[in-house]
C-alpha cells in the first residue's frame, strides 16, 4: 500500500509541476527526487529520442558522470537503442559480455548496474529514463515492477514536459533567426541607401539640367537612372519593412475614416499611369459608407499596390475597376482587371512573402513581397484579402475592414492629404521623367 501512495505522490508532483507552469527542469528534478524516495540510485537521467539519435533532458547524479543536458550521441549499438528497438525495459550490470550492443559505451567510473525503462507515445518509444547505482546488482525486481508501474503512472505528463520543450526550442530558435535576418536587411538596406541616396539626388539633377537640351537621348538616359535607382531604393524599403513585421508587426496610426475619399484621391493620383498605358480605370463606390477604423497612409499603400499590380499584368486597351461595396457590417475593396488570369495552384501561395509566379520572373521586376505585405496590414486592421481568378479571365483581388464601433473608435483626426504624397508606380510605359524631389511611400509599388 505505501508502494501505491509514494507512485501516486510522484505522478501528483509532476502534475502540479506542469500546471504551476514550471520550468521542464523543475518537473523533472521533481520526478528524480519523488523516485529516489522509493527506489535506491545513485545517477538519474532521462533521455529524449530523435531519430537515430538521443539527446540528455536531464540528470541528477550523487556521483561523478560525463553525462551533461542537451548532450546528444548516436543509439545505434547502445543500450538506449536495444530499449527503442525491442520496446522493452533492460537492466544492465557492468560485467562485460553481459549484453553484446557492438559498440560499447564504457559506463561513468563507479557505475555498476543501470536499467533503462522506455516513455512510450502514440506506441513510439519518444524517451528512455535511466537509473544507476554504483552497487552491482542494485536493482531488485521490486525495483523493476516499481518503475514500471511509475512510468505508466507519470508517462503522458513526461510526455507534455517534452513538448513543451520542443516548443520553446522552436521559438526560440525562430527568435534568433529573425533577430539575423532583421540584422542583415537592416545592414544591407544602410550599406546601399546611402549611395542610391546620392544617385537619385545626382540624377535628379542631371534630369533638370538637360531639360532645356534638344538631346532627347540624353535626357532619356539621366531619367532610366534616376527611374532604376528610385526603384531599388523602394524595394529595399520592403524588404525592411517585411523584417520588421516579422518581429514587431506593424506600427499603426489609428483613426476614423471615411473610406471613400481614400480610394477617390487613390485613384486620381493613379489614373495617369493607366492612361499611359491606354487602360481604362473605372471606380465605382457605394454612397453613405460607414466610418471605418484605420491607418490612413497604410490602407492607400494596400489600394495602390493592388492598383499598380492590376496595371501591371493587364494589357494595352485594357479595363481596371476599382470597387468600393458596403456589406453594412464590413466594406470590401475590390480591384478588378481583365489581364490573362491566375491559375488556381498558384493563387494560394500569392501572399507569401518572396513568392512570384514562375512564368512572370522574367518579365516583371519585383522581390514578391508586396502582396505579402498587404495581406499583413490588412490582416493588423481586423481585416483580410483573397484573390479570386480564372486563367483567361482576369483577376479580382479583394479585401474588407470590419465597420468602426464608433462608441470604442479613437477620436477622428481629420488631416488634409495633398495627392503628391501618394505615389503611383516608379515608371510608366512611356519612360515620363520622375522627379527626385518628391517622397515615396514605403510599399507603394508593385509586389
Amino acid at each position: 500500500m505505501d508502494e501505491k501512495v509514494d507512485t501516486t505522490s510522484i505522478a501528483q508532483c509532476l502534475h502540479d509541476s506542469i500546471t504551476s507552469a514550471s520550468s521542464p527542469e523543475a518537473a523533472l528534478d521533481c520526478l528524480a527526487r519523488e523516485l529516489r524516495k522509493v527506489i535506491d540510485f545513485d545517477l538519474f537521467a532521462i533521455e529524449w529520442i530523435e531519430g537515430e539519435k538521443a539527446v540528455i533532458g536531464a540528470v541528477s547524479a550523487r556521483v561523478a558522470t560525463d553525462l551533461s543536458v542537451g548532450a546528444t550521441y548516436p543509439i545505434k549499438g547502445t543500450p538506449t537503442g536495444w530499449v527503442v528497438e525491442h520496446r522493452d525495459l533492460l537492466v544492465r550490470a557492468a560485467q562485460p559480455g553481459l549484453f553484446s550492443f557492438g559498440r560499447e559505451t564504457p559506463p561513468p567510473d563507479g557505475i555498476r548496474s543501470t536499467v533503462f525503462a522506455p516513455l512510450f507515445s502514440h506506441n513510439e518509444v519518444i524517451g528512455i529514463i535511466r537509473l544507476s547505482s554504483i552497487r552491482p546488482g542494485a536493482f531488485s525486481k521490486r525495483d523493476i515492477e516499481l518503475l514500471r508501474q511509475i512510468i505508466s503512472e507519470v508517462g503522458s505528463p513526461l510526455v507534455y514536459i517534452r513538448i513543451r520543450e520542443r516548443e520553446a526550442e522552436r521559438h526560440d530558435q525562430l527568435q534568433k533567426e529573425q533577430r539575423e535576418r532583421l540584422l542583415l536587411i537592416n545592414t544591407l538596406a544602410h550599406e546601399l541607401k546611402t549611395p542610391l541616396t546620392a544617385i537619385v539626388a545626382s540624377g535628379g539633377l542631371l534630369v533638370e539640367e538637360l531639360q532645356g537640351e534638344a538631346n532627347e537621348e540624353r535626357k532619356r538616359l539621366a531619367e532610366n537612372i534616376v527611374r532604376a535607382a528610385s526603384k531599388l531604393e523602394a524595394r529595399l524599403v520592403e524588404l525592411v519593412e517585411m523584417a520588421k513585421s516579422e518581429k514587431t508587426g506593424f506600427s499603426l496610426k489609428m483613426q476614423l475614416l471615411d473610406i471613400r475619399p481614400l480610394l477617390e484621391n487613390t485613384a486620381a493620383v493613379f489614373r495617369p499611369v493607366a492612361t499611359s498605358k491606354r487602360q481604362t480605370l473605372s471606380v465605382e463606390l457605394a454612397e453613405d459608407v460607414p466610418m471605418v477604423t484605420g491607418d490612413r497612409q497604410r490602407l492607400e499603400q494596400v489600394v495602390m499596390n493592388l492598383l499598380s499590380n492590376a496595371s501591371k499584368f493587364t494589357p494595352a486597351g485594357g479595363k481596371i475597376w476599382l470597387t468600393l461595396i458596403n456589406e453594412r457590417k464590413r466594406l470590401v475593396v475590390k480591384v478588378r482587371d481583365n489581364g490573362p488570369g491566375i491559375d488556381a495552384a498558384e493563387q494560394e501561395r500569392l501572399f507569401r512573402p518572396y513568392y512570384r509566379i514562375e512564368a512572370d520572373r522574367q518579365r516583371f521586376e519585383g522581390l514578391g513581397l508586396g502582396l505579402a505585405l498587404c495581406k499583413r496590414i490588412i490582416t493588423a486592421h481586423g481585416g483580410r484579402i483573397w484573390v479570386e481568378s480564372r486563367r483567361g479571365e482576369g483577376s479580382t483581388f479583394s479585401f474588407y475592414l470590419p465597420v468602426a464601433e464608433l462608441d470604442k473608435a479613437p477620436p477622428r483626426h481629420e488631416t488634409s492629404l495633398p495627392l503628391e504624397t501618394i505615389q503611383p508606380p516608379d515608371e510608366t510605359e512611356n519612360g515620363s521623367p520622375i522627379s527626385p524631389r518628391t517622397s515615396r511611400p514605403s510599399g507603394a509599388n508593385e509586389g
